[in-house]
């Protein structure tokens, strides 16, 4: 009896060894689903910490004073435009850094079920159940409506204050005005937050609506129609919602704010398009032919 168990536990490694090399090499052509897994990540984490630093952005600029005591002055610490400002490069530090561990992990985790338990029977249920094309696609596909939601939350919050900085900066350089200052600056964000902040909130609702119904589009329908109006789209919504009590300050604010948004939303929004559309693509291409490889095996 003991002998013919030793039969089946070596005919099932043999067979084990045999699939595992199979799926091992499978695993090492999903690479580039590897990738778009790790990138969808990163810029999940990048969303995130744009979204974290624009709040404290608001918050700081609101509640900071000068160093007379005043509040409404036109000035603040300069804490709020610090925060904006490097929002940008820790956004991208975190979202490369995210990436990379998502990488590696998801490769890791890929092999995992390669790893030997001692018990040869339940090594081999466990590799002949492996799919790695069907399981790294399916985390693929469900990472797609955060990762375009969180970034483009993350561009809504920072893109308008900091063009408006640009500008500003531009403008006193080349004037005889003074240069303006992160505490100068404070004072504008804390008067956008009183009267458009609402708008930015809009803006990544919007952003998270538009994921959504990306993820109902085909590739066909997105390749065909793009997604730059949904952008004009975003920020026309967003004018509107800016119009209370925007409305009551000669229409300045929602000017202003269909200005600074055209110049960004519509590019952000086709880029995101396009980047989901090739992703799409390479999951298809990869989740397709290695399914009949896997199923062979």
């Amino acid at each position: 009896m003991t002998l013919a168990y030793r039969g089946v536990d070596q005919i099932a490694e043999a067979r084990f060894v045999a699939i595992r090399e199979n799926r091992a090499a499978e695993v090492g052509r999903l690479a580039p689903l590897v990738r778009i897994i790790a990138k969808r990540r990163g810029r999940m984490v990048g969303g995130v910490v744009g979204v974290t630093f624009g709040l404290l952005a608001f918050v700081t600029a609101l509640v900071s004073y000068d160093a007379s005591g005043r509040w409404l002055d036109g000035r603040g610490s300069g804490l709020g435009t610090l925060f904006l400002l490097s929002a940008w490069p820790l956004a991208a530090v975190a979202s490369g850094i995210a990436s990379m561990q998502c990488r590696l992990k998801t490769a890791r985790r890929a092999l995992a079920p390669l790893r030997k338990t001692g018990d040869a029977l339940v090594d081999l249920a466990r590799v002949e159940q492996l799919d790695p094309a069907r399981t790294l696609a399916s985390f693929a596909k469900g990472q797609e409506r955060l990762s375009v939601a969180l970034p483009l939350a993350g561009i809504a919050m920072l893109a308008p204050l900091t063009l408006h900085f640009a500008v500003a900066l531009f403008l006193s350089s080349s004037s005889n005005a003074s240069t303006e200052t992160a505490a100068d600056f404070d004072g504008w964000i804390r008067w956008s937050v009183l009267l458009v902040g609402h708008a930015h909130l809009v803006l990544v609702y919007l952003g998270f609506r538009f994921a959504r119904r990306l993820g109902a589009r085909s590739s066909a329908e997105i390749e065909q129609k793009g997604t730059a109006r949904d952008g004009f789209g975003a920020i026309a919504l967003t004018t509107v919602a800016s119009l209370v009590p925007g409305a009551v300050v000669f229409l300045v604010p929602p000017t202003l704010v269909f200005v600074t948004g055209a110049v960004f939303a519509p590019i952000a929004y086709a880029v995101m398009g396009r980047r989901v559309l090739a992703e799409r693509r390479v999951i298809e291409q990869l989740e397709g032919p290695l399914e009949g490889v896997t199923s062979k095996a």
